[in-house]
């Protein structure tokens, strides 16, 4: 992931005096392997004083809907789908907010689409209200299309790509480690990324677990926030460090030279 710090909240001061760790677990969501890898990529996860347990999701929608429901306390999602979430009621806030580069559109290999302009009457995949849609939508504005002038297909990440492949769209706009899945395993080439469009990563807790499990989410944030900054440190492979990238590939199911 391509980020950067922009601030923790109030939240992460609070209980580090003398922080009272109980027997407790802290449920995380995680979208296709992203902050676990980098959190055991750099060593963050050890010696942890609670238990941690990993949920993982294909995107943010169904990741915001187990929180809605209780089965997790927390996990990252992006800013589009936050806010979609929020207004529709979700009982959660942001409790770490970074800077993300990781979103792309991507096209086929060979495809004549050299430009985002060139996508005006074009299918575009991607997953409804997701960062991806959001750099879409903001793509397009900057490029002088009407969002009405394309055919948005609303699919999930992995089948966007596949439908790519097949020649069933002619573009999709995803994010990490979908764009590196394409790029690398077949070829695809960027039309318009994150370092143009940058978005926001939260990590978003739920008000119950922020009220009951304050201690473990201010230690599970700063361990994250140190992993990401050992990652854009270093160099060497997509994640920042090849440790990283092994971890990746562990998580995400690719190879590691595609991680």
């Amino acid at each position: 992931m391509k980020t950067s710090p922009l601030s923790s909240f109030a939240l992460l001061i609070a209980a580090f005096a003398s922080p009272v760790w109980a027997t407790s677990t802290l449920s995380v969501g995680d979208q296709r392997g992203n902050a676990r890898a980098i959190l055991e990529a750099s060593g963050e996860l050890n010696n942890l004083p609670y238990t941690l347990s990993w949920h993982e999701f294909a995107n943010a929608a169904p990741l915001l809907e187990a929180m809605r429901a209780g089965s997790i306390d927390a996990g990252s999602v992006g800013d589009a789908p936050l806010t979609f979430a929020v207004a529709a009621g979700l009982d959660a806030k942001g409790i770490l907010a970074t800077r993300y580069a990781g979103n792309a559109i991507i096209v086929k290999k060979g495809s004549p689409i050299h430009s985002v302009r060139e996508l005006a009457g074009k299918r575009i995949a991607t997953v409804k209200g997701s960062s991806g849609h959001n750099l879409a939508l903001q793509a397009l504005q900057k490029a002088g299309v009407d969002p009405k002038e394309v055919n948005f297909v609303f699919t999930t990440p992995a089948e966007a790509t596949l439908v790519l492949d097949q020649g069933g769209v002619d573009a999709v706009s995803t994010w990490e480690p979908y764009v590196s899945f394409a790029t690398h395993q077949s070829g695809a080439e960027i039309l318009a990324d994150g370092k143009a469009y940058p978005a926001l990563n939260y990590l978003v807790a739920s008000n119950v677990a922020i009220s009951s499990k304050q201690s473990e989410l201010a230690d599970f944030t700063q361990r994250l926030t140190r992993a990401r900054s050992l990652g854009r440190a270093a160099s060497g492979s997509l994640c920042g460090f090849d440790r990283q990238a092994a971890a990746y590939s562990t998580g995400c199911g690719v190879g590691e030279g595609e991680a």
